[in-house]
């Protein structure tokens, strides 16, 4: 059995690209698996882990770039532009999520982010829009992450981005069951944590 969550208490997309990649990989040459089942807690905001991980335990020879263009293409079906953004979207949210802040402006990063989620899901249809909605409420939640995360110590600053933060929680049909439990502290945990990289620890 293969978890594809690896924190506690923060429920946004995590692609984990080349960690998954490596487990696959490893599940196979190392463990000497024949088969092997993968598991996740969490709908919506931990699909595109499923459908990486199923890639790769699928294919083990297959790129980091084949399976997010897959995805994306998927996601995007004949829209090559939103296909695109999406990939691009992807690959920035693993650094976002995994670097931490040392060598990338999160805040710049963050910002893209939501702007490519945005513009990528503006092309599609409503009910495409409507399932990848957790996506789009990941992007705008990094892009305040991001400005935080580039800005310690500014309380005003934090402040606001909360609300914002808050605001998003109760307005999204997939993370609306976090919001009774959001707080500026736990809203200060994120931003701590993606300031490290999840690959300083999981969180």
């Amino acid at each position: 059995v293969f978890p594809t969550n690896v924190e506690t208490g923060y429920p946004f997309t995590v692609p984990m690209l080349s960690y998954l990649r490596s487990a696959a990989s490893r599940s196979k040459d190392t463990l000497h698996t024949q088969g092997v089942h993968f598991h996740r807690n969490e709908e919506g905001g931990k699909y595109p882990l499923s459908y990486f991980i199923s890639r790769y335990l699928w294919d083990h020879a297959v790129t980091r770039e084949a399976a997010v263009r897959s995805y994306a293409g998927w996601v995007a079906n004949t829209d090559a532009t939103s296909a695109e953004e999406l990939y691009q979207a992807l690959v920035l949210l693993d650094e976002f999520t995994y670097s931490g802040t040392a060598g990338q402006d999160q805040e710049a990063k963050g910002a893209r982010i939501r702007d490519l989620v945005e513009s990528a899901l503006s092309r599609l249809p409503a009910a495409r829009q409507a399932e990848m909605e957790f996506l789009l409420t990941t992007a705008r939640v990094m892009a305040l992450y991001g400005e935080a995360a580039e800005h310690p110590g500014d309380e005003e600053l934090y402040q606001a981005l909360y609300a914002q933060y808050a605001a998003l929680l109760q307005a999204s049909p997939s993370y609306g069951g976090f919001a009774p439990a959001a707080s500026l502290s736990r809203f200060k945990q994120h931003v701590d944590w993606l300031r490290a990289g999840w690959a300083a620890g999981a969180f």
